[in-house]
This record gives structure tokens, sequence and C-alpha cells, in this order.
């Protein structure tokens, strides 16, 4: 940054853009590196605070979610607590979310769990026939994996 502004005083304006170009791009990168981190310490906290207290463990899991809105572990985490606690839109929105994000290739056990939670979203609605789907196709992956 010193430099690019230097730079800058020298009237070098091409030469600045590209230092501060670079100092930006360093430094998002480094926000995301720290935004994962964060999740996953906030993952770990879910995990450890579920063992006593499911309200506590939601709360990690959620901010963890903040840190990393593409976080699959937590994702699923907060839809099966938000299940339990049987805010079903909540819920729904988080599964649906992990079916958005999760690729069959490498996270199928991912597409599996979500398509679980909703059928246990849709069993609890009332909607038996979907919800029976969404458990075949929940068996269907479970039997590849």
């Amino acid at each position: 940054m010193a430099r690019a502004l230097v730079l800058l005083k020298e009237n070098r304006i091409a030469e600045a853009e590209a230092l501060f170009r670079a100092v930006a791009v360093d430094r998002e990168t480094q926000a995301k590196q720290n935004a994962r981190a964060a999740a996953i310490a906030y993952r770990n906290l879910g995990a450890i605070a579920g063992l006593r207290d499911p309200k506590r463990a939601l709360d990690a899991y959620a901010k963890a979610i903040e840190s990393d809105p593409d976080d699959l572990d937590s994702l699923l985490w907060v839809g099966l607590l938000q299940l339990q606690r049987g805010d079903l839109p909540e819920a729904e929105a988080r599964f649906e979310r992990v079916l958005q994000l999760a690729t069959p290739e490498d996270q199928e056990r991912f597409i599996h769990w979500a398509r679980l939670g909703i059928g246990d979203v849709l069993k609890a609605r009332g909607s038996l026939p979907e919800a029976l789907k969404a458990y075949r196709d929940a068996l269907a992956i479970a039997e590849r994996l």
C-alpha cells in the first residue's frame, strides 16, 4: 500500500493501480480464508454445544453459515435442528440450499441427508406421497454409496 501511494504521488497511475489491485485481491483472499476458518470453528462449537444444548448448537451453526454461506455441514445441522424445533419452513430452506450447492460427484452424502430432511418436512406437513418420494430418492443414493 505504501509503495502504491508513493507511485500515485509520482503520477505513475498505472503502476499504482496495479499495486492497489494486487493488495485488494490479497485482502479479499485473506478475508475468504478467515471466513472459512471462522465457519469451521463455529461448526465445531455447534457439535460440542449440541451435546448439552441444542439451542446453543443451532446458534453456533447459524454463525458458521454467516461466515461461510456454502458450509454444507452447518446447513444440514441447522436444517435438522430447525426440524426438531418444528420450524418447517426454515428446515426446508436449509435442506434445499444443500441440494443447490452439493454436487453428485463428491458430495452425495449431503444430498442423501438433505433428501431425508425434505422427506421429514413433507411428512410433518402431511404430504405423504411426496415424503415417500424424497425418502426413496435418499435410499437410492444410500444404495449407491
